[in-house]
């Protein structure tokens, strides 16, 4: 199932991606600022980074995404 049918459909969804198969989305948030959240558990540091409104891919540039990355 496609990204545009789960859309057309309503639904929620989560998708993982990685640099070699989106390598048009890396490339773009390199170049933005992220915003980051910093958290430390158990002397474990965890370091978030927020990209809002990020176009998945050059083929589809109108489709946007929110990106968070761990």
């Amino acid at each position: 199932m496609t990204l545009a049918e789960l859309d057309d459909l309503k639904m929620k969804y989560v998708i993982g991606v990685k640099p070699g198969d989106h390598k048009y989305l890396f490339d773009w948030i390199k170049q933005t600022k992220a915003k980051e959240l910093l958290i430390t558990k158990d002397k474990v540091k965890h370091t978030f980074h927020y990209y809002h409104d990020v176009p998945l891919n050059d083929e589809h540039y109108d489709y946007r995404a929110n990106v968070i990355e761990y």
